[in-house]
């Protein structure tokens, strides 16, 4: 098998779990968290605009938060590869066509 041939096979993979489970997950949560914002808004009697301002803060407070796990993720991935423990792992993934 060639090697792009086998990150095509996992691409597919990826793209089905996406749109059969992962996609169903966040839009559930998506109107969740709708649904409480609309109810934190209606609590505190807040007008248009402030419901704007607060969902705008919430949003912007999450695209940091997960940045910041994001970036802290991959930091650890690294070093966690560079050990020369890992060595192993990474030579026995190359046989699955799996960069790491």
């Amino acid at each position: 098998m060639k090697r792009g041939k086998g990150r095509e096979i996992i691409n597919t993979t990826y793209g089905w779990l996406y749109q059969h489970y992962v996609c169903p997950l966040l839009e559930e949560q998506r109107e969740k968290a709708r649904a409480d914002i609309e109810a934190l808004c209606q609590e505190y009697g807040l007008n248009s605009d402030q419901q704007i301002s607060l969902i705008d803060q919430m949003e912007g407070s999450c695209s940091l938060s997960g940045a910041a796990a994001f970036s802290i993720g991959v930091y650890f991935g690294m070093q966690l590869l560079s050990n020369p423990i890992f060595s192993e792992l990474k030579e026995s993934m190359e046989r699955y066509q799996i960069e790491i």
